[in-house]
């Protein structure tokens, strides 16, 4: 999932079906690099984490 712009966030919840991931990351841009948030291994069925509000673009990487 990429945004394509800057938004503000403070919060993800990721949903997932049959239980198949085995590892994910959540990134934000800070103008530079991109920066992780959060990661984690299983999601079963949906996990939510929340952190620190964030103004920019933000990438959701699963496998």
């Amino acid at each position: 999932m990429d945004f394509g712009s800057n938004k503000t966030f403070n919060r993800v919840v990721i949903n997932e079906s049959l239980n198949r991931t085995t590892g994910y990351k959540v990134q934000y841009y800070d103008g530079t690099s991109w920066v992780d948030i959060v990661s984690g291994k299983t999601i079963s069925p949906t996990i939510t984490h929340t952190f620190t509000a964030t103004q920019s673009e933000f990438e959701v990487y699963g496998n």
